[in-house]
């Protein structure tokens, strides 16, 4: 077509969702933008130049898109959705949200408008508004369900996720950023036996195998070779860490399969003995967490505590585990760090108030103590462990 048609805008937008599906995003970029200089009104093309810079991790061109047509006194529901999905992106949930309010102000019917609104309040910290917003859609996609799902992940909603992406017409359709979503998901709740299909699914998908960064596919790799070394299958952990390495020489994970340390005590001391020294591996300060999460009676050294604080992002479902570990190891104005931390970025998190609570009672903190089980209650009436701790302080109280 481009022979007879050189100036088609169409015609070069459609060319560079080819380039771009084919995994080839500097062609893509390169097509779309040539579309857009030809009709600059056609917002197809936009859309689909600033997905492709986004994942190439191009956030201020992807801004300058929108921002742009705005800058112009343009307005549409169009224009602001893509906005907020950059904002989003940046993890400036606050401002991404003015945005798609502003967009659904001006398609009030949108189920893609409601369901970007859903996700962003439970981002921004309103999680009964998002689940009154996705609950209002009769029929939400799969695309719909995968960024609520990450959304609820992300404010520490972990169970709820999980049963979102594995529910009957989702699950056998997810994409490769839902599979993920999915994975971590499994992974957090420790459903290692349902992880290896997930991820063994997901590095099959076109996605992940052609627009993936190496450094985002390294860690999947290494989790399956500790999850096949987990079940004994040496020679299926050995071809996946060397995958890793290919893409990471310096993976942690894969270079402790390869060197043949299994998942155990060791392991466990090796990644302890990483943490202390400096590293600020994510994946190895999950493996870590969850491990000793699981492990009640293992009580670390004090400098891995402080270590993690230093530098451990804001993820709810980490602080709370990094909470837990503080008050075992007797680390109580680190546990009330961690969970001021994780109540912060999940306000409505009921375990994250109710650990707290006890952080603040072993600090002699009692009437803050009474004010977080409380309010653990309040979020959840059915969590045992806020109410026998608020009778207990208040029996105390009249006592």
């Amino acid at each position: 077509v481009l022979e007879y048609a050189p100036r088609s805008a169409l015609a070069r937008g459609n060319l560079g969702l080819v380039w771009h599906q084919l995994g080839s995003p500097q062609a893509a970029i390169s097509e779309l933008r040539t579309a857009l200089s030809i009709d600059p009104a056609y917002d197809a093309a936009r859309q689909n130049l600033s997905t492709v810079l986004m994942q190439q991790k191009r956030l201020d061109e992807a801004e300058a898109l929108w921002r742009g047509r705005l800058d112009q006194g343009l307005e549409s529901a169009l224009l602001r959705e893509g906005l907020a999905l950059v904002l989003e992106r940046r993890g400036e949930y606050s401002q991404a949200l003015a945005e798609a309010e502003a967009a659904l102000a001006l398609a009030p019917d949108s189920p893609d408008l409601i369901a970007l609104s859903a996700r962003l309040n439970l981002y921004a910290g309103s999680e009964r508004v998002g689940l009154a917003q996705m609950a209002s859609l009769d029929a939400p996609s799969v695309t719909h369900v995968e960024g609520f799902a990450a959304a609820l992940l992300a404010s520490g909603s972990v169970v709820d996720a999980i049963a979102h992406l594995e529910q009957p017409g989702v699950r056998d359709r997810l994409s490769a950023e839902g599979l993920a979503t999915l994975a971590e998901g499994l992974r957090r709740e420790g459903r290692w036996d349902d992880l290896r299909p997930v991820l063994g699914q997901l590095v099959e998908t076109p996605a992940f195998q052609r627009r993936w960064w190496p450094e985002d596919k390294a860690p999947v790799f290494a989790t399956l070779g500790w999850l096949a070394d987990r079940s004994g299958d040496r020679e299926a952990a050995t071809d996946w860490a060397r995958q890793a390495l290919n893409l990471d020489p310096a993976q942690p994970t894969a270079l402790r399969i390869l060197q043949g340390m299994r998942p155990g005590p060791e392991a466990l001391a090796a990644v302890e003995a990483e943490l202390i020294a400096g590293s600020t591996d994510i994946a190895a300060a999950r493996y870590y967490l969850g491990e000793t999460a699981r492990q009640a009676d293992y009580v670390p050294p004090a400098e891995v505590i402080t270590a993690l604080q230093a530098w451990l992002p804001d993820e709810p479902d980490l602080l709370i585990k990094l909470g837990l570990l503080a008050l075992r190891t007797g680390a109580y104005d680190g546990a009330v760090d961690a969970l001021e931390r994780a109540v912060a970025a999940a306000p409505e998190s009921a375990v994250a108030h109710n650990n707290l609570g006890a952080a603040y009672e072993l600090t002699g903190r009692t009437d803050e103590a009474v004010a977080e089980y409380g309010t653990a209650l309040r979020l959840d009436p059915d969590l045992a462990q806020a109410r026998d701790n608020l009778e207990r302080l208040r029996g105390g109280d009249d006592g």
